[in-house]
């Protein structure tokens, strides 16, 4: 059996090699939490020494984002330094990777007005508008994964023994993306494997809509004609092949831009802005959000959907089976990251280039026209668990129910 610092080692080996798939000849982009910092000088050592020439580090701290909420004036909230998004979108332009270790705490921020949140949102989305566009149509490879810091491994098991909390969410981790199989790489494969071929499944049957029913969802997506299911592995312009998120039980595709109507409720909380919330419903009518509620966090759920003109309409839709290690962990991360590949999810924000045939050459006019939306944000919400079920409808009006009580049907 393997020790806790070797398991620690093959998974900053395997996020290097096998998720990213770190070229020789590129650089490459570290965004992470301070409180990560023993674990990105392990991921610098490993890329220096097999693979990189330089690596440049994008530091995150929420204490100090904290205290400018606290204390700096209004309208320091609407400016982002449009240098700073320009350096690393260069980059980008030049092949650099992108890793993002993705984590923030989100209790620091329980008293901060969410007007701010939102402003600085949109400030650094109207700021990084060509960098997103990058990463969202795969100019480079890139890849968002987790390490535990204290807060979240206390939140997430509900005690204070931050020491025995932080190694157990480790070795959590290091199940959840099967590092802790015989053959690490083996198991990912034949996972990686299993989404293809449920991703072949969905593109043969190319379904025209999808019928969302639970307990608590009445909800109906229409899909455009030359929609692409994808699912663990993307690919670069130049052919290189990556895992962007780690873990990942999905698949994914694009919904119509102005077709989905009826109601969808939450299943897990929404972290967004270092602020949850609970419990919520949307209802749909044509395209657009028009009536919300929200058990905890209606005014954070309220600046979402309000953040600009298209932020009101679904960019993705995606399947994860219950069966999925997430959901069957029977915790709630409270990190989207995790949470989304629990169950089936949707997402407002720009849509993914790549889940449309040929969308590479498409100008902004010809996106609008094949339904491709594009927004400044992008959030992921849960809506599946053991009640939900989908039925495709074919073009021909035939009905089949690929995803019964959580589960693929199929």
């Amino acid at each position: 059996m393997r020790t806790f610092e070797e398991n620690k080692r093959i998974y900053a080996e395997l996020i290097l090699k096998f998720w990213l798939n770190l070229q020789q000849w590129q650089n490459l982009i570290i965004k992470a939490p301070m409180e990560s910092c023993d674990f990105v000088k392990l991921l610098s050592e490993i890329a220096y020494k097999n693979w990189t020439p330089h690596i440049f580090y994008d530091w995150a701290n929420d204490e100090l984002d904290c205290i400018k909420y606290k204390n700096a004036p209004e309208e320091s909230f609407d400016y982002y330094p449009q240098r700073e998004a320009d350096g690393y979108t260069d980059e980008l332009k030049k092949w650099a990777a992108k890793l993002t270790l993705y984590m923030s705490d989100s209790r620091l921020f329980e008293d901060i007005n969410p007007e701010y949140l939102r402003r600085k949102a949109k400030a650094f989305a109207k700021a990084n508008k060509e960098y997103r566009s990058l990463i969202s149509k795969n100019g480079t490879n890139w890849v968002i994964a987790a390490v535990p810091i204290k807060w979240w491994a206390n939140m997430i098991y509900w005690n204070n023994n931050t020491e025995e909390n932080v190694e157990k969410l480790w070795n959590q981790i290091f199940s959840l993306v099967r590092i802790d199989k015989e053959d690490p790489i083996k198991a990912r494969e034949k996972h990686v494997n299993d989404l293809k071929k449920h991703a072949e499944y969905m593109n043969a049957m190319n379904f025209k809509k999808l019928h969302y029913k639970s307990l608590k969802t009445n909800l109906e997506i229409e899909l455009p004609e030359w929609h692409i299911w994808m699912c663990a592995w993307e690919k670069t312009p130049s052919w290189i092949v990556f895992h962007p998120n780690l873990p990942t039980e999905e698949i994914f595709s694009m919904p119509h831009k102005y077709w989905v109507n009826w109601t969808v409720a939450s299943t897990f909380p929404l972290a967004y802005g270092w602020k949850l919330i609970k419990n919520f419903t949307l209802t749909f009518k044509d395209w657009k959000v028009i009536d919300y509620s929200a058990e905890e966090g209606e005014e954070i759920l309220k600046s979402i959907i309000e953040t600009d003109k298209n932020s009101c309409r679904l960019w993705e839709v995606a399947i994860v089976p219950t069966s999925s290690p997430i959901y069957q962990s029977w915790l709630t991360y409270y990190n989207t990251l995790f949470d989304e590949n629990a169950s089936c999810h949707l997402a407002f924000w720009m849509s993914f280039e790549t889940t449309l045939k040929n969308s590479e050459s498409y100008n902004e006019e010809e996106r609008d026209k094949a339904w491709m939306n594009e927004s400044m944000i992008h959030v992921d919400f849960m809506v599946g668990d053991d009640t939900l079920c989908i039925t495709g409808e074919t073009h021909d009006w035939e009905m089949v129910e690929f995803f019964r009580d959580g589960k693929r049907n199929i």
